[in-house]
């Protein structure tokens, strides 16, 4: 570079008509600053050009100074503009010309909006995704897609709360600061890694928005509400792309459920599991009583029970097959003598309580739609998660969930169970000699008839009617006994069985809401019920629950004398 400067400086050179001129200009500016001459020969004079007479003229200090800068001035002038001509000439020997930049208008964003989700595959190229786990109470509001640059957004309203929106969008493109950037002002709460994406929170005590990077593509979720970061996870975990392909008929296949996220106060759960077995269940409540010296058993409108020993306590994760709203959301709950498990309560608010008969039960909340009740029912405390729930709870609500729990502190005789219910009797009579009433109609796997055939039953009062439905051995609660065979359930006392409350329970139990191929179901109530479900085909009824009643009651529309001259038969 200085070898360069110093060649530039050696080529600098003025003529001297350029330097006359120069000079000329100088003495012009400065010549009504000149001081008169003296009679002093030692001043300096300049000669006259052109003929003109020679003059004397002395030069101040200040007048040198002047002359000085100025050529200072016109130095620095030529050097700068012989650099900028080198710079272009290296410049064009090595890119060529330069083509001049003009400065264009932006590229135009054009926003259609479309029908429904589904149109976003079928109208544009964008790819197609969805928050999944959302509950079913948000519809979609509004979808938006600028094709062109692969932009989607989607507005999701509450039914009945549309003040109640979140909004989702994504741009197939990594880091995209038109997404991103609507955040610049907020207050960033967490950075969680959510499924393999970092996903960045952002609000104060409560998320209200998140911003994440996947498969190429920038995503954000904005809410009306804020929510917990529970709830953040599992939306962002519900951002699930929907593929093209055409989707193929899975009627006669159970759909594939996906993982569920668990409320990061309930300990013992992951989400993978799936609805206990009935070899599963007798062998985990078995080990609950084993361990705890209690059992407690759901029965409907709780639908696929997972039954778990978590520490202390007897575990259970259910759907609520009585409620809309709680349908298709899991709950899951403790079951112990000591209290509620460590941090289950954490960050929830007590709000209330609410009395059903005599049980008190204690209502939390937390961030509106994530619920949390406590009570105890026979000694044993009870502590239950729903999530996603916003609705008020109500008497009505709480008696309902309060009726599918059954408590037992009773052991059970450890048999496999088998179908045992088509044995002959020991003595050799053939109990289903009679079809009209030793053998079941053909109900299949039809619960919604099933039960009606065994109301129908229970307001005849005929135990050999009953006796084709039985899964033995059946435990009797209420009476102490237990029955290995039909012959030793039409043996016993149907004054015992039939008492009018077990009657009522069941003949007044509400079957509309048993679906046909529901696979356990409760005829009665906490304390008098039939506990039935489906077993090799059949509905089989599994446990039998009625409330000891000690007086002799003459009733005329007991057992039918055929029915009484059967057993002595069956006694010889």
């Amino acid at each position: 570079m200085k070898e360069e400067y110093r060649s530039a400086i050696e080529k600098i050179a003025l003529s001297d008509n350029d330097k006359a001129r120069i000079l000329a200009n100088v003495l012009k500016t400065c010549g009504n600053a000149a001081e008169p001459p003296s009679g002093d020969d030692s001043g300096e004079s300049i000669a006259a050009h052109s003929g003109r007479p020679e003059r004397s003229l002395r030069f101040s200090p200040k007048r040198i100074g002047a002359v000085a800068a100025a050529f200072i001035v016109l130095c620095v002038s030529v050097v700068l503009i012989r650099n900028q001509f080198i710079t272009l000439d290296q410049d064009y020997h090595r890119d060529g010309p330069v083509s001049p930049v003009t400065m264009g208008a932006a590229e135009e964003v054009v926003w259609e909006e479309l029908d429904s989700v589904e149109e976003i595959a079928r109208k544009t190229d964008c790819k197609t995704y969805t928050l999944a786990n959302l509950s079913k109470r948000y519809k979609v509001k509004k979808v938006q897609v600028a094709n062109a640059q692969k932009h989607v957004k989607i507005t999701y309203q509450k039914k009945k709360q549309k003040e109640d929106k979140i909004y989702f969008e994504y741009k197939e493109e990594i880091d995209s600061d038109e997404v991103k950037s609507q955040f610049s002002e907020e207050a960033e709460l967490a950075t969680e890694n959510i499924d393999g994406a970092d996903v960045k929170m952002y609000g104060k005590k409560k998320c209200s928005a998140m911003t994440w990077e996947e498969s190429d593509c920038t995503f954000a979720v904005k809410m009306s509400k804020a929510c917990s970061t529970d709830n953040a996870r599992r939306i962002v975990s519900g951002a699930k792309e929907e593929k093209k392909e055409d989707k193929q008929d899975t009627d006669e296949e159970e759909p594939e459920k996906n993982q569920r996220l668990v409320n990061s106060n309930i300990v013992g759960w992951d989400g993978t599991e799936q609805e206990s077995s009935a070899r599963e269940r007798k062998k985990v409540l078995q080990k609950v009583y084993d361990n705890l010296g209690f059992r407690v058993i759901l029965n409907h409108p709780a639908v696929e029970v997972t039954y778990k020993l978590v520490g202390d306590y007897e575990s259970f994760a259910f759907y609520y097959d009585g409620d809309e709203l709680l349908e298709d959301n899991w709950i899951i709950g403790y079951a112990g003598t000591g209290g509620s498990p460590d941090g289950t309560k954490t960050d929830y608010d007590e709000v209330g309580s609410i009395s059903v008969g005599n049980v008190m039960v204690g209502l939390y909340q937390r961030d509106g739609d994530e619920k949390l009740l406590v009570f105890t029912q026979e000694e044993i405390c009870f502590t239950l998660f729903l999530d996603e729930y916003d609705e008020d709870i109500t008497p009505d609500f709480v008696s309902g969930l309060l009726s599918i729990f059954q408590i037992s502190f009773q052991d059970e005789p450890d048999v496999e169970e088998g179908p045992q219910s088509t044995t002959a009797p020991e003595d050799g009579s053939d109990p289903d000699s009679n079809p009209e009433e030793g053998t079941r109609s053909e109900s299949g796997t039809d619960s919604y008839k099933a039960a009606q055939e065994l109301q129908e039953i229970v307001a005849a009062r005929s135990l050999k009617k009953l006796a084709p439905y039985i899964n033995y051995p059946l435990d009797i609660t209420g009476l102490g006994i237990t029955v290995n065979s039909r012959t030793e359930f039409m043996r016993l006392d149907a004054r015992k069985i039939f008492t009018s409350e077990w009657v009522d329970a069941i003949l007044f139990c509400d079957i509309e809401r048993i679906k046909p191929k529901t696979k356990s179901f409760t005829l009665g109530d906490s304390d008098n019920s039939l506990v039935c479900r489906v077993k090799d085909g059949e509905v089989v009824v599994q446990e039998l629950h009625v409330v000891a009643d000690d007086t002799e009651e003459e009733d005329s529309d007991m057992e039918e004398p055929e029915e009484d001259d059967m057993w002595e038969d069956l006694e010889e």
